[in-house]
């Protein structure tokens, strides 16, 4: 139906729950940003295209 990007802000709302919590924990930011990247790679790999 011509949308490029699909969002799931249950998800990214959870994400954003997850870095607050580890930066009250003390945990690095360059750390929780690698973790969070990887997670999001992970979760939006199985909905998007082969090839993107």
């Amino acid at each position: 139906m011509g949308a490029k990007e699909v969002v799931q802000p249950e998800f990214e709302a959870a994400l954003e729950l997850s870095r607050h919590l580890l930066t009250t924990l003390g945990e690095q930011e360059s750390h929780i940003r690698n973790v969070i990247t990887n997670i999001r790679t992970d979760r939006y790999r199985s909905i998007r295209p082969i090839g993107s």
